[in-house]
């Protein structure tokens, strides 16, 4: 059984641009500004949508935490092969998929609006949780 480091160091590249994306949504948030949107016209209706928020806090700041979290685990995946870890984070970029499946149907079917920014967010969690299979594929 080989343990290539491709997979963690993408995920940890993905990461660190998924962390710069969500800061700008956050930063966009926090500061009362247009919403950072990479094209089209959604992404205040759906930065000011009720569904924006959970507990009162922006859900830009829980994806901020995700990247945050997936960035460790992919430097401590890249630095030693774990069986834990590798579980740990199939299922960290499990939950990631479940909460973009529910935002994209929130999206298409309660706000009808898309956010160019979060869709890009969306793509970028679904590559890591192809990578992160693959990871957990590999070491089962």
């Amino acid at each position: 059984m080989t343990y290539k480091r491709k997979q963690p160091l993408a995920i940890f590249i993905l990461s660190l641009l998924g962390i710069l994306l969500t800061s700008l949504l956050v930063k966009s948030k926090y500061m009362n500004e247009k919403t950072f949107c990479l094209a089209g016209s959604g992404c205040d209706l759906v930065s000011n949508s009720i569904y924006s928020e959970i507990a009162g806090i922006p859900v830009c700041v829980f994806g901020l935490i995700w990247f945050l979290v997936t960035a460790y685990l992919a430097i401590r995946l890249f630095n030693k092969k774990n069986a834990f870890l590798t579980k740990y984070m199939m299922h960290w970029s499990l939950l990631g998929i479940l909460f973009v499946g529910y935002f994209l149907f929130v999206e298409a079917f309660l706000i009808n609006a898309f956010c160019s920014t979060c869709t890009a967010v969306h793509i970028i969690i679904g590559m890591i949780f192809i990578l992160s299979y693959s990871i957990s594929r590999k070491n089962s």
